[in-house]
């Protein structure tokens, strides 16, 4: 799984904008439950207690899996960060057009990347 984060504003349509700690997630084969929950407690402790938003994002690396595969992968993932995060997560649906509006904090931790 690949992870690149953000702080800050992310909007993808005009009307759905949304602020907080924007994850761009991507799933690979051999992503498990048990590796989720790891990347959930890493995903959380960066988060700070901000508003998680989760966005599948299948073009981080060329290894990502197939649309239906990658579906099931997320709703999985969005659970069980709810669970670790002890908050409702932001999810953009899976598979959607979207426009990147980014509007990242000025801090030099502004943008990670993440390889499990």
């Amino acid at each position: 799984m690949r992870i690149l984060t953000f702080k800050g504003k992310y909007s993808y349509r005009p009307e759905e904008s949304f602020l907080g700690f924007i994850c761009f997630c991507h799933f690979e084969a051999k992503d498990t439950s048990k590796k989720f929950e790891i990347i959930a407690e890493e995903i959380n402790t960066y988060s700070s207690g901000q508003k998680i938003i989760l966005v599948p994002f299948s073009h981080l690396h060329e290894s990502v899996l197939p649309k239906e595969n990658a579906q099931k992968l997320f709703v999985e993932f969005e659970k069980v960060l709810e669970r670790i995060s002890g908050q409702k997560i932001s999810a953009v649906l899976f598979g959607v057009s979207k426009e990147l509006n980014l509007n990242i904090e000025k801090d030099d931790t502004a943008i990670k990347f993440f390889h499990f």
